[in-house]
């Protein structure tokens, strides 16, 4: 009777050792959290804080640093509209036409919700930044985003970096952000599918794939437009003696053959 209730306790004991392991979530700890807050009616256009440095609204006791946008826009035409990250002529025209209050909403979250005005379909997108903005914020800091997606990675870096802890990020498996694939697109498609190093250009879409984006300081969650280079696979797996072994191998080893075979006449 005693070895039956030994033998139950620690098959007890494997399944949940088993299980904890197989569910457990990979974290890293950051420094401030970057509320996921859409504006809505509630929050009014004059508690949106247009300062020298950026678009504020105070929400959680915190001031969190966001972009507007043209949530009714014709999207059938024109396409997604710009999102704003500063206080740019754009948005001080639409301020001075009557534009702004009940057209312009603020947002930080990666996506924006967007209402179609031609078809009334309420879409999500990536948005650009505006032009005149990234003016504004070259004048700012070392390089300024070009896309919604490397603003909120720059987000979450500066958290990471600066504030006291207060919660996790979530990440992959293999060590990157959640939301990297769709950091990795937006870099790659600022940058023309180019590599920095010898300018090779995907001119086909099957060739994106020879495209990558690569983290200069070897840290995954540093996300920040300034630590991310774009290079093809050939450069990328020369970069040090870790990529050199990554690529001698696998999957890696495969599309690098591939990528000589085709481009650099199988060297």
């Amino acid at each position: 009777m005693k070895k039956n209730v030994l033998a139950d306790l620690k098959t007890h004991l494997d399944k949940r050792a088993r299980y904890r392991k197989k569910y457990r979530k990979t974290a890293k700890p950051v420094h401030r959290r970057v509320l996921k807050s859409t504006m809505t009616k509630t929050i009014a256009t004059k508690d949106i804080v247009l300062a020298p440095d950026g678009i504020f609204v105070e929400l959680a006791d915190q001031m969190q640093q966001g972009y507007l946008y043209n949530k009714y826009h014709n999207i059938s035409r024109f396409g997604y509209p710009k999102a704003h990250l500063m206080a740019c002529s754009v948005i001080q025209k639409q301020q001075k036409n009557g534009y702004f209050e009940g057209h312009y909403y603020w947002s930080n979250l990666p996506k924006a919700k967007v209402v179609d005005k031609q078809t009334d379909r309420q879409l999500r997108g990536h948005l650009a930044v505006c032009k005149f903005c990234v003016k504004l914020l070259e004048g700012l800091q070392e390089e300024a985003p070009l896309s919604i997606d490397e603003f909120h990675a720059q987000q979450v870096a500066d958290c990471a970096t600066h504030q006291p802890q207060l919660q996790p990020i979530k990440v992959g498996r293999h060590g990157y952000s959640n939301n990297w694939q769709q950091i990795s697109r937006s870099h790659r498609a600022n940058k023309n599918y180019t590599c920095q190093k010898c300018k090779f250009t995907a001119h086909q879409k099957e060739d994106q794939k020879f495209i990558h984006v690569d983290h200069i300081d070897g840290n995954k969650m540093n996300n920040r437009s300034n630590n991310l280079q774009v290079l093809c696979i050939l450069c990328h797996s020369k970069k040090d003696d870790l990529h050199q072994k990554n690529f001698s191998k696998g999957n890696g080893k495969i599309a690098l053959n591939k990528f000589l075979r085709k481009h650099k006449g199988g060297k």
